[in-house]
């Protein structure tokens, strides 16, 4: 009876010590685990932050290319300097710079203007003549996000010398009407010149008290 109980005993207290080793043997791994997840943790902290953006869906690259794009004055006043004056550029050798208005201005308004200097191309020769247009100011500036459109009226002069020796000048008044445009190769802006009325000469001064960019827009 005796040797049993001891036996009992002893096997109570052997396996109180196998689980205090297994109760160990866990906080020795889960302080383990605490330790590598700090390191972690630490090391993560140390590293620049990484954002990966997802590309953009088939509806807003077509909401970015079709849209109308925020467009500043500073934008508008440069392309219209930039492009008009080439509209009027010629000498006795030709009109270089007409080719480079494509897809900058509506074709049509370039057969235009080329058609003239064809007509004139006799007179510019015998008259070593040269034309340039110099814009003073662009003002009244209007636009319709809806219909994707801007106008402004543009003041200048046409100088014109004559036998390299006689200079003639030309008060020069436009509304230019401008549209939205996909940007692409021939054309870095968002938008071209769809039309643009002109006048040169006393007319062109009188047109400052009458002129409408609001119902330019609308054309």
């Amino acid at each position: 009876m005796l040797p049993s109980l001891i036996t009992k005993r002893y096997f109570k207290f052997a396996w109180l010590l196998h689980e205090q080793r297994i109760i160990a043997l866990m906080l020795f791994f889960l302080g383990f685990a605490t330790i590598v997840v700090w390191v972690l943790v630490f090391r993560l902290d140390l590293k620049p932050t990484l954002v990966i953006r997802a590309s953009a869906s088939l509806k807003q690259e077509a909401i970015a290319f079709t849209g109308t794009p925020a467009v500043s004055y500073d934008q508008l006043a440069f392309f219209i300097t930039a492009v008009l004056p080439r509209l009027y550029t010629v000498d006795e050798t030709g009109y270089p710079f007409l080719l480079l208005l494509q897809g900058l201005v509506d074709p049509a308004l370039l057969t235009i203007t080329e058609s003239g200097f064809v007509a004139s191309a006799t007179d510019i020769k015998s008259n070593h003549m040269t034309q340039t247009l110099t814009i003073t100011a662009v003002s009244d500036v209007v636009a319709d996000e809806k219909l994707g459109r801007a106008a402004a009226y543009v003041k200048g002069y046409v100088s014109v010398t004559l036998h390299h020796n006689e200079a003639l000048f030309y008060p020069y008044r436009a509304q230019v009407l401008l549209a939205v445009n996909p940007v692409g190769l021939l054309n870095a802006y968002p938008f071209y010149v769809l039309k643009c009325e002109e006048k040169t000469g006393p007319k062109a001064l009188d047109w400052d008290l009458v002129h409408d960019n609001k119902r330019f827009l609308d054309l």
